[in-house]
């Protein structure tokens, strides 16, 4: 029988997706040099609001950010986003 998984190979995986993750989220932030990435983080599950009365207005400036990086209307954006 041979061996394919081991402590050994736990391990290296485990570095190869670190090296990953750290090397995509470069690539990433070196993609958005003003800025931008951060507008994402409204994205992020942990970050949505508990209340209904903080979601009223949670991210509008970022989703109009982003409408604006990506040359999309921003009323059009905050509106589904509302809507959302």
């Amino acid at each position: 029988m041979v061996e394919v998984w081991n402590d050994k190979s736990g391990a290296d995986f485990n570095k190869l997706c670190k090296n990953f993750i750290v090397k995509l989220s470069e690539e990433i932030e070196g993609h958005f040099p003003e800025g931008a990435y951060t507008d994402f983080e409204i994205f992020i599950p942990d970050n949505l609001p508990s209340t209904v009365a903080e979601a009223q207005f949670y991210g509008l400036s970022k989703i109009h950010n982003l409408a604006v990086r990506f040359s999309l209307s921003p009323s059009d954006a905050t509106q589904q986003w509302v809507a959302f």
